[in-house]
């Protein structure tokens, strides 16, 4: 990240800022820009491809990328920035956190950047009442269940008034989230769609499936075989356009 692009942004809170190094050429060619699948098979595609698959799609480079929650080692984009080639393709990518495990820290309810500066949001809040553990579930003083308020409150029309205004014209969304059940072994299932409180400010343009393939499925359906609800394998990207 340059200084004159955190400058431009109006963030001051930044860790350790990375050299920019923009290359129009990529060895990987066209890489995603195609029409993509709404039903996505994650037994050859891995998240990050379906990610900058869909992102290069709805916005082509140069553009400026913010990742809210997930970041510097998240799944979705480590890949890429290991290999550099978001710069290389023209993507200016910013990891963030509401700890410091981003390149700068932040909170989505309110954000620490100007308006109109930024192209994408790729969001991937915690969406799920089986929380993840470890040091980060530590720092964020993590529970084993989330009940659906705690969940909802990250899909508030706050958060999306917040994209709202730091996006520009026409800016993109991309959020990440599944159907739920809670408590876990009931049959009380709550929608993704439902959760999601974006119709103010957003227009909903492409809803993506992911469809994960586990190598335990049949120990997991073993184990829940008391359970009168099907087992989810997938999450939904919904992809939004600022109105």
């Amino acid at each position: 990240m340059s200084e004159n692009l955190l400058k431009y942004l109006g963030i001051k809170n930044v860790r350790t800022p990375l050299p920019l190094k923009y290359d129009a050429s990529s060895p990987f060619g066209k890489v995603g820009i195609q029409n993509p699948l709404t039903l996505i098979d994650g037994k050859t595609i891995r998240v990050h491809e379906v990610v900058l698959g869909i992102i290069m799609f709805y916005k082509e480079p140069p553009a400026i990328i913010l990742d809210p929650t997930c970041g510097k080692e998240n799944y979705q984009f480590k890949p890429w920035i290991e290999s550099n080639i978001l710069e290389r393709l023209g993507y200016e990518y910013i990891s963030a956190d509401i700890k410091p495990y981003g390149e700068i820290v932040l909170d989505v309810f309110n954000l620490p950047v100007k308006e109109k500066s930024v192209d994408i949001i790729v969001y991937d809040p915690p969406y799920t009442p089986t929380a993840r553990m470890g040091k980060r579930g530590g720092d964020y003083d993590i529970v084993i269940d989330r009940t659906p308020n705690m969940i909802k409150k990250y899909y508030s029309e706050k958060v999306f008034k917040e994209f709202y205004r730091v996006l520009k014209n026409c800016g993109i969304v991309l959020v990440k989230g599944m159907d739920y059940y809670y408590p876990r072994n009931s049959d009380n299932l709550y929608l993704f769609i439902e959760q999601v409180e974006y119709r103010k400010y957003f227009k909903p343009i492409g809803l993506y499936i992911y469809r994960y393939f586990y190598s335990n499925i049949p120990l997991t359906r073993y184990r829940c075989r008391n359970w009168k609800r099907p087992i989810q394998n997938h999450t939904y990207y919904l992809v939004l356009k600022k109105k």
